[in-house]
């Protein structure tokens, strides 16, 4: 998680002070948390996934889709096209 916060930043060209004021919250903290020394409480996972429109589980690691439409996008796919080999493929 802590290398997903620290690449979207660098990405961003953001530096970490400019993400602690955002966060309202000392440089040192948040360098902890890119750091892994600290893991983020979950409000400060969300403000981050706000900040850089990204999902919660993208951050976590849980998916490479960084956004949320994205994934369900590819899950209402895959449902069609469940349902269409479903009901045209004889079992």
């Amino acid at each position: 998680m802590h290398k997903r916060i620290r690449d979207l930043r660098e990405a961003n060209n953001y530096r970490q002070i400019d993400i602690a004021e955002k966060l309202n919250m000392s440089q040192q903290q948040y360098q902890k948390y890119e750091s892994g020394i600290v893991t983020p409480s979950i409000n400060i996972l969300v403000s981050i996934a706000d900040l850089y429109n990204v999902s919660v589980d993208f951050l976590l690691g849980r998916t490479n889709y960084k956004k949320v439409v994205q994934s369900m996008y590819i899950a209402e796919s895959i449902m069609k096209h469940m349902y269409y080999v479903n009901k045209h493929v004889p079992l």
